[in-house]
């Protein structure tokens, strides 16, 4: 197996390029597909991006399923952004309301969280390095694509729906986490290896609370501008 290379390894030029080439993709991607709107080609270059996204989740999850790389504490496709990219995905080749609510208020008030404290191997000489960072890049601008190209406006009901699956999410995930010892979803009883928000938020159980609360209130802090932007 692969020598991992910790957060703390990963150099801070390093990192900042990353978060940079995440931007630029998403600035392209939408600019890209401003244009196709305006010549009525759009929906054959999103189902283009959706496959695309779909097909980099799939390499991604072989990678880990390799018998070399799999761990059954982290290799299963649970954690929020691998559902993330399958949502993603389908607000691409199909949009609809549903989707493209999950899109806004999760991919980028908790995908962004990737790329801010990145996680797992971030050694540039992986194969898994490039995949993370493609994969994450991929679900942030779609995401941003959705909203400034094919132009989503979040409305209360939304909101709602968006906070009921971050519950669901929680109660499906957590009794796998305490059963087996796992951290999918990083709401177990384990500290990721490298620092994230979460070191700040108290001892588990506790600080559970404390990480449902905080996306629910930065989720609704999202909607507001929406919510203002009508009167």
């Amino acid at each position: 197996m692969e020598n991992a290379m910790t957060y703390h390894e990963i150099t801070p030029f390093l990192h900042a390029s990353m978060v940079l080439f995440v931007i630029v993709l998403a600035i392209f991607i939408s600019i890209a597909g401003a244009r196709l709107k305006r010549t009525g080609h759009l929906q054959p270059f999103s189902k283009g991006f959706g496959i695309s996204l779909l097909g980099l989740w799939i390499a991604y999850n072989i990678y880990y399923f390799l018998p070399a790389n799999f761990k059954l504490d982290t290799s299963l496709p649970l954690h929020v952004c691998d559902f993330m990219a399958i949502i993603a995905s389908i607000s691409l080749i199909k949009p609809n309301k549903r989707t493209s609510a999950l899109l806004y208020f999760c991919a980028l008030a908790l995908t962004s969280q990737a790329i801010i404290t990145p996680t797992g191997n971030q050694d540039p000489t992986t194969f898994r390095f490039w995949l993370f960072w493609f994969l994450h890049g991929g679900i942030i601008s779609a995401a941003i694509y959705d909203l400034v190209v094919r132009s989503y406006r979040p409305v209360f009901k939304d909101y709602l729906f968006v906070v009921g699956c971050d519950l669901l999410y929680v109660a499906l995930i957590l009794p796998l986490d305490i059963i087996f010892g796992w951290n999918y979803g990083f709401i177990g009883n384990i500290k990721p290896d490298t620092p994230t928000i979460i070191d700040a938020l108290g001892p588990w159980p506790q600080r559970l609370i404390w990480m449902v609360g905080l996306v629910v209130i930065v989720q609704f802090i999202m909607y507001l501008p929406w919510k203002w932007r009508k009167h």
